[in-house]
């Protein structure tokens, strides 16, 4: 392998990660890879560089890949990205484990942003960046949306409490009108931006998404995550939202939503008793039923 790592790459290696679809793979790539994993070979920066660049499907070559993986190797794995083809990125993007490292998780989303890589892997940059929680992730992400518009960037944006992005969004959803289910199989409903809604501007965009959504023909049990949103946005005024979705007689489980509002009152009962810590029931109730009006 040292010797592999050593030599510069050979013009058949950097044009099979250009068009990995188009052509084989060099016969180290596969022959020595899959070799290499099954022995455990263990690996330092400059050789985890070079064989994360090599977009092999081999799953067992991937999890050694994964496994090998040492934050010290950002660095040196930052410094090569802007030279790397579009699929060597894709590709890079399945091996890294969480959480990324902040630097490396930078320079990786720019690079993939600039190489146009698939929708998978510019959410998952950009979900990185989220959960990083670092100013300059969201600047890289601001800078970003500035530059190309992309929604996805808005979903991040949405995880760090960005109003602009969540307004944006929920106009985009209620301007093309949302479908029932709103996510793939693959995807749980707390995982989808929606339920990362709470700044109290969006409060009646959200209000509408949910009737968009019980009108498509959602389930309100099946919305939870959502309702929850709204509570984290409109707060105590979530219950009066809540009321007038069932109140309205276009929606056909308005009568159910009865149980949704509990929940909501439910945790914003744990919500004040967390808070305020009244030292009896009776007196948490008289908190909460003074702030509702």
């Amino acid at each position: 392998m040292d010797t592999w790592v050593a030599a510069p790459a050979p013009p058949e290696e950097t044009n099979w990660q250009r068009a990995p679809e188009l052509l084989v793979p060099p016969r180290t790539v596969w022959q020595q890879l899959p070799w290499w994993a099954a022995v455990d070979l263990p690996v330092g920066a400059a050789a985890w560089t070079r064989l994360a660049r090599q977009p092999l499907p081999d799953p067992d070559v991937a999890k050694w890949l994964t496994t090998r993986f040492d934050p010290a190797f950002a660095d040196l794995l930052a410094s090569d990205l802007p030279t790397w083809p579009r699929a060597a990125l894709e590709h890079l993007a399945t091996l890294l484990p969480d959480p990324w490292p902040p630097k490396l998780a930078m320079v990786l989303t720019e690079a993939c942003w600039t190489a146009g890589v698939d929708e998978r892997t510019r959410r998952r940059c950009a979900m990185q960046l989220a959960r990083g929680g670092q100013p300059e992730g969201r600047e890289v992400l601001e800078r970003l949306h500035t530059a190309t518009g992309d929604p996805l960037l808005d979903e991040a944006l949405v995880q760090l409490g960005d109003c602009a992005a969540e307004a944006r969004l929920l106009d985009r959803l209620l301007a093309t009108g949302p479908a029932w289910p709103i996510t793939t199989p693959s995807v749980d409903l707390r995982d989808h931006w929606l339920a990362s809604v709470r700044c109290p501007a969006s409060a009646a965009r959200l209000q509408q998404v949910l009737r968009a959504l019980l009108l498509a023909g959602a389930h309100s049990a099946e919305l939870t995550p959502v309702f929850a949103a709204l509570l984290a946005a409109a707060g105590p005024d979530a219950l009066r939202l809540v009321d007038q979705l069932a109140a309205d007689s276009a929606v056909p489980e308005g009568p159910f939503l009865w149980y949704r509002r509990q929940e909501l009152l439910d945790a914003l009962l744990e919500q004040r008793a967390r808070t305020a810590r009244p030292d009896s029931f009776h007196a948490l109730a008289a908190l909460v039923l003074d702030e509702l009006g």
